[in-house]
């Protein structure tokens, strides 16, 4: 009985980010599961497709007004029967303020979690850039 199987799991990271900062944490967590030997796969949240021979996700967005952005909750929702099959990990980059209060989770949150069954979510403090 020779199944196929693959030494290195292989993770999708998602995101969708508005002036980049959402964008800029998916590539460094893509960095870090790297040298860990993880395979990653790394798209925007608006044209990310699930791979079955996926073995978890990295989901993120960027927080506006409390909310997640629409093509990163539509993902979730969408693929929500797929990402409750397999390990999943949530981001929110945002709030922003001074000082940033990352503690205070997005509205949309909750749903995201309930639609996953996230292992976990983290709050990175945004980065806003009047320039952009």
């Amino acid at each position: 009985m020779n199944a196929p199987t693959h030494s290195h799991p292989r993770v999708l990271v998602t995101w969708e980010s508005k002036h980049g900062s959402t964008a800029e944490i998916s590539y460094a967590i893509a960095g870090v599961l790297r040298e860990h030997g993880v395979r990653v796969t790394l798209s925007r949240a608006d044209e990310a497709d699930i791979d079955d021979a996926d073995d978890g996700f990295v989901i993120g967005s960027a927080v506006y007004a409390g909310h997640w952005m629409k093509h990163a909750k539509h993902f979730v929702q969408e693929y929500s029967k797929k990402l409750l099959a397999k390990p999943v990990w949530l981001f929110s980059s945002g709030p922003v303020g001074n000082p940033p209060k990352p503690d205070e989770p997005a509205v949309d949150v909750a749903e995201m979690i309930e639609c996953t069954a996230a292992v976990e979510h983290h709050i990175f403090g945004g980065n806003l850039t009047p320039s952009r």
